[in-house]
């Protein structure tokens, strides 16, 4: 065989493997384009499910956000309105029980009063027993005894500083 040949046969074997290569490239590409089709129709259909599952969350959800809205809105009117209406009963109880230590302060005060006035009534009935036994003393006897006018009037002068001194620890000013 000749150089000719050998480069005929060269050529030849070059341009059969040229187009095998071609043949199977083509091939390759062909597998590599159906497996990326392949591929994008499989996340199409995952993207319509995630799809189908989003608008049914959305239209289960937008009702059950728009109840719940609603319920706590209504639950917060009840509360607030509830609140007001303990305030006010709060405010009532609290100017009823104000009124009441007022008044429970002055029945205490009267009842602590009321023996103290007793006293100052019997210290002052006994002074004016004492005051007319002297003044009928007098009148009976002309003759002065010292003795007995001087000790009723210091019994009766006791009893009514006694009565003054209750008076005082009452606050109430001494009568003149």
């Amino acid at each position: 065989m000749t150089i000719q040949a050998w480069n005929i046969v060269l050529n030849a074997v070059v341009a059969v493997l040229i187009v095998g290569y071609g043949i199977w490239l083509k091939n390759i590409v062909e597998q590599q384009l159906k497996s990326k089709d392949t591929t994008i129709e499989a996340q199409d259909a995952v993207i319509k499910i995630k799809d189908a599952e989003i608008s049914a969350l959305k239209s289960d959800t937008a009702p059950a956000i728009a109840k719940a809205y609603a319920n706590v809105r209504e639950h917060a009117d009840r509360m607030t309105a509830e609140v007001n209406e303990l305030t006010r009963r709060e405010q009532e109880l609290s100017e009823e029980l104000q009124r009441a230590q007022g008044e429970a302060s002055k029945l205490a005060f009267e009842k602590q009063r009321q023996p103290l006035f007793f006293q100052v009534s019997a210290l002052t009935n006994e002074a004016k027993g004492l005051l007319r036994a002297w003044k009928l003393s007098k009148e009976v006897t002309d003759e002065p005894t010292d003795n007995v006018f001087d000790q009723l009037l210091e019994e009766a002068n006791d009893r009514l500083v006694q009565g003054d001194k209750i008076l005082n620890q009452l606050g109430i000013a001494e009568p003149e």
